[in-house]
């Protein structure tokens, strides 16, 4: 069996690859579906995001192994322009350095060992950042991301207030 979605129990739809009926996504499908399992918390991938995963899903597989020289940065790129207009970017990977981390979680999810890491900067920017490997962080530490801006989205925290956040695609931290 095979077919670019299928609808499971709890009405779930998967979109991507799957091999015998069981969900199989690629890295890109991979954070495709991430950006629409959680409802609220919901982001989509433009089309410069969803081309640099086809180009270098190898990357995101394994943060402590991980050698890319040859990957395109965007030295440039800050929070406050992504926001603006997140359209335009998403082809490169950026690094944040000095982000504190305020929380962590990890599953086995689609065949991938997904960490998410919760941080923010220095002047309250928030980032979340979904690491397809094990990586050895802790909350309350500083560090340095390099990762690949998905898109921006929006929650109610648990006062209510509307929290402005950024998805991130991480391929390592340090």
């Amino acid at each position: 069996f095979s077919a670019d979605e299928y609808n499971l129990q709890d009405n779930t739809t998967y979109v991507g690859n799957y091999s015998n009926g069981e969900f199989k996504p690629t890295v890109r499908e991979m954070f495709e579906n991430l950006g629409g399992m959680y409802g609220e918390y919901a982001f989509h991938l433009n089309d410069n995001a969803c081309g640099f995963l086809d180009e270098y899903p190898e990357i995101f597989l394994d943060a402590a192994k991980i050698i890319y020289t040859d990957v395109k940065f965007e030295n440039d790129l800050n929070y406050d322009e992504y926001k603006r207009a997140p359209h335009k970017y998403g082809g490169k990977l950026m690094t944040v350095q000095n982000l504190t981390i305020t929380g962590v979680q990890e599953d086995d999810v689609f065949g991938y060992h997904l960490t998410e890491i919760f941080a923010r900067g220095d002047t309250n920017q928030e980032y979340i950042v979904y690491m397809l490997s094990p990586v050895n962080v802790a909350v309350g530490s500083k560090i340095t991301l390099h990762g690949l801006p998905l898109d921006m989205f929006t929650f109610p925290n648990y006062d209510g207030k509307i929290i402005l956040e950024m998805a991130c695609a991480g391929v390592a931290v340090a």
